[in-house]
């Protein structure tokens, strides 16, 4: 006996395919009807877990989301709600998740087994071909459904470079609890979440199954909130099935009969599932890459290109292989991995400086254009208004602060070789606005080029 998530249609004694994660609509059981209540199992249990995860695949797997459903998903669009979840991620060496989870747990429901047995039908098929059986079977069937509910929040934090990504990590490591922690610790929950929201600027996306309301994108103060109440919501009535019981059908009376197992049947598939997850997370590297240009400075676009279309057809050739497979379970056609794709052809990631390389500035009636030296802090600056003079200036940054220091004497004004202009950079970096510290009734505002 085993649990699964539980996907749209199960119910108990219907079938299942371990090998595919699909529900066989037909029952090969008769009296499904027949229930047994779990001893000691009353009330609603209920923990918190919050993970911090380098990437989409740590986030599968603490989703419990195999290779193989993956997939299988790919090719039918169709499997738990959980998979499809994980599957609007996309999969790059970039992004930090953390990932929020409030698991409760209401009730369970279990099949009578000492009740449940083959039908006439299908046990005669059984016995007599049981590859036919599979397929309108399935290789399992469903013998208990647990119901309650669960909430998952991600929380995505894109960095700019390798060093950011392993700043951010380090940083939000040291900043809350994980693990998981009980139902009855929700202040600690609810701590590590504040500790952890308010650090940097990130994405949320919820997924709730057995309240109101599904996939979403919603902002992090919200999903703390959200996350708090959703027990409470659970109890009053709205739990849903979330996962099942199942059992295979040679652990109920059935005709002694001898077959040929399928060999490897679930091997293969999570085979396929590895092989095809490694070429999907190094394609979405090479797009991201194309994506963000400015943080790969000599990137080769058409080479680019050409790799991820080649990887491409890598992709499709394992879903066409897949395919083969789940028409005919004796067919698992492994394809070779081409290690040549895999390798890694993106120029050093660098975080584009606050910098920049061009500033539009404009001061009073006065517009100037600065242009930057290489990779100095020095510009080339070209002022006008009535008349136009060339300086260099020197632009110092300290986080969102600014400072520019001019060390020419504008002829028109005679400043004085100290003038230095103050100011703050908006939040997406692209523009500063300030004052002259010597006159601060002087205003000056800023666009920032690449």
């Amino acid at each position: 006996m085993r649990e699964v998530e539980y996907i749209n249609g199960m119910n108990l004694g219907l079938g299942y395919n371990s090998f595919t994660n699909s529900v066989h609509p037909s029952s090969a059981l008769d009296n499904i009807d027949q229930t047994r209540p779990v001893v000691e199992a009353t009330g609603q249990k209920v923990y918190f877990q919050v993970e911090l995860l380098s990437n989409s695949l740590s986030l599968s797997e603490q989703l419990n989301v195999s290779a193989s459903a993956a997939l299988t998903y790919g090719l039918t669009a169709s499997g738990s709600a959980k998979t499809s979840f994980a599957h609007s991620f996309k999969q790059n060496s970039y992004t930090v998740y953390v990932l929020v989870r409030v698991h409760v747990q209401n009730q369970q429901t279990l099949l009578d087994l000492t009740r449940a047995k083959l039908s006439d039908k299908a046990a005669l098929l059984y016995a007599t071909d049981i590859e036919n059986f599979n397929k309108i079977y399935g290789n399992c069937f469903v013998c208990g459904i647990l119901s309650g509910g669960d909430y998952y929040g991600i929380l995505e934090i894109e960095s700019r470079s390798a060093e950011e990504f392993r700043e951010i990590k380090a940083n939000l490591s040291g900043k809350a609890t994980y693990g998981v922690i009980s139902g009855e610790a929700s202040g600690t929950f609810e701590q590590a979440l504040k500790q952890i929201t308010s650090s940097y600027k990130m994405k949320a996306t919820v997924l709730r199954n057995g309240s109101e309301g599904e996939l979403q994108q919603i902002t992090p103060d919200q999903l703390i909130k959200d996350a708090l109440s959703f027990p409470a919501k659970v109890l009053e009535g709205k739990g849903v099935p979330f996962s099942v019981l199942v059992l295979p059908y040679d652990h109920i009376p059935h005709p002694a009969v001898q077959h040929t197992e399928i060999p490897y049947a679930q091997e293969c598939l999570d085979k396929l599932g590895r092989i095809y997850e490694k070429y999907k997370k190094h394609q979405n590297d090479l797009q991201y890459a194309i994506d963000n240009q400015d943080y790969f400075p000599g990137i080769d676009i058409p080479t680019i290109n050409k790799k991820i279309d080649e990887i491409q057809e890598q992709i499709l050739g394992i879903q066409s292989s897949a395919k083969k497979h789940l028409d005919d379970p004796y067919n698992c056609e492994i394809p070779q991995v081409n290690d040549k794709l895999l390798e890694n052809i993106l120029p050093k990631q660098v975080t584009p400086s606050k910098l920049g390389r061009k500033w539009l500035f404009r001061l009073g009636g006065w517009f100037a254009v600065f242009n930057r030296i290489d990779e100095t802090n020095t510009f080339e600056a070209e002022f006008r208004m009535d008349t136009v003079f060339k300086s260099k200036i020197e632009i110092h940054v300290s986080g969102k602060d600014v400072f520019i220091v001019r060390t020419d004497i504008a002829p028109s004004s005679h400043r004085l070789y100290n003038t230095v202009y103050k100011g703050t950079f908006n939040e997406e970096g692209n523009e500063a606005t300030g004052v002259d510290i010597r006159e601060v009734s002087l205003t000056w505002t800023a666009k920032i080029e690449n």
